[in-house]
């Protein structure tokens, strides 16, 4: 399990790195051309750098999306089954691009994610021995699934739904799973001592 997780770890990182490089270059290339064009946004150079930036940064996008359906997983399957789990479910995202379409592909990796994100967090109200996490805990837990599924949700809706009208709502819906997530992982010591403080009372 932990060298599952350390080469997930550092395919992240090497993708993380990479799509920073990209943006460094855009806004290099974007300050170059506001130099020699000051209305460079209103001519056909725009749409060009916009299609060019896509293409450089798609790639990396795409392999993030993957890393986080493989890190989901390892939630809930046994460390036996993981990586066969992992490697069936890369080939039914490659068989239905292939036969369907990539964007499709892309989404059933997301909504695969989010469901085994949500019985992860079902799992964690009912106390299930059956989860690994790193850390111990009910809020660390919970802050990282949290965080997990929002991060699922927000790339579902900037990959998928940018031409939806539910664009905006999910969109907002991501942001509170990530703030809560976020506030359970850096404070579960202290929400965890406050909780046992408040229910110690009850249980007299």
């Amino acid at each position: 399990m932990k060298r599952y997780d350390f080469i997930l770890i550092i395919l992240t990182i090497i993708v993380l790195v990479s799509i920073g490089l990209v943006s460094v270059y855009g806004t290099v290339y974007s300050y170059m051309l506001s130099a020699s064009n000051s209305n460079w946004t209103s001519t056909w150079l725009y749409q060009e750098y916009l299609n060019k930036m896509n293409y450089y940064a798609y790639p990396f996008v795409v392999s993030l999306i993957i890393l986080l359906g493989l890190c989901i997983p390892k939630r809930i399957f046994p460390r036996r089954i993981l990586i066969w789990t992992s490697i069936l479910l890369v080939l039914i995202l490659i068989v239905l691009g292939l036969l369907i379409d990539y964007s499709f592909s892309l989404g059933f990796l997301l909504i695969v994610s989010m469901i085994i994100q949500l019985v992860v967090i079902v799992e964690l109200f009912l106390k299930s021995k059956l989860l690994n996490f790193e850390k111990e805990g009910f809020f660390a837990q919970m802050g990282s699934s949290l965080l997990h599924l929002g991060f699922i949700v927000f790339v579902y809706d900037f990959v998928l739904l940018q031409e939806s009208s539910l664009h905006l709502a999910i969109f907002w819906i991501s942001t509170f799973l990530l703030t809560i997530g976020m506030i359970f992982s850096f404070y579960n010591k202290e929400l965890g001592r406050n909780f046992k403080k408040n229910k110690a009372p009850c249980s007299r």
